[in-house]
């Protein structure tokens, strides 16, 4: 009898079935490894931004504010004036040459923003910016601050700024932990 040098349908189909659920078992998990990753990247984008706005704010000697819209991955960084803002109070802003740090940027894709303490409601398209902290020039800021990362398949991410020290701490979230 000669010995065969092909697979058989049966075979082929039996081994693809393996595949197929060895593939569904792995989905979930690779899943949640990429959001955990986003989640971090956010995380670090914001302590990264929020270390050269205070930095900022001390060699300008001028306030400066970050903002959000919530329910969405869009920041801003301005100076804490009128002329960046439409609900700044008018602020000392000593003669300074340089020109002052104004950026718009935005979290990785799928992560948002959603405030612990906000009781607005969803974030709409064309929403007003809303202050998160203010910088100021003695390298405080005006208050303490917690920020939630989120994205579907992730434990929340949260962001805490000490407002004496300008120091960010970042921690998960537990499943059952009240937001706050």
């Amino acid at each position: 009898m000669k010995a065969r040098s092909a697979y058989t349908l049966m075979e082929v189909i039996l081994v693809m079935a393996i595949l197929v659920v060895m593939a569904a078992f792995a989905f979930p998990v690779v899943t949640s490894m990429y959001s955990n990753s986003r989640l971090n990247a956010a995380s670090d984008m914001i302590r990264a931004r929020w270390t050269e706005v205070r930095s900022r704010a001390v060699e300008e000697r001028r306030a400066y504010r970050f903002a959000v819209k919530d329910n969405s991955g869009k920041f801003r960084v301005a100076p804490e004036t009128a002329e960046y803002w439409d609900d700044a109070e008018q602020s000392d802003n000593p003669d300074n040459d340089r020109e002052p740090l104004i950026v718009e940027g935005c979290l990785p894709d799928r992560v948002l923003f959603s405030d612990s303490n906000n009781t607005g409601g969803a974030g709409a398209e064309g929403q007003e910016w809303r202050k998160l902290v203010t910088f100021l020039p003695d390298g405080t800021a005006r208050e303490d601050v917690e920020i939630t990362f989120g994205t579907q398949g992730s434990r929340p991410l949260n962001l805490k700024l000490r407002a004496a020290t300008g120091c960010a701490v970042s921690a998960r979230k537990s499943p059952g932990e009240p937001a706050g």
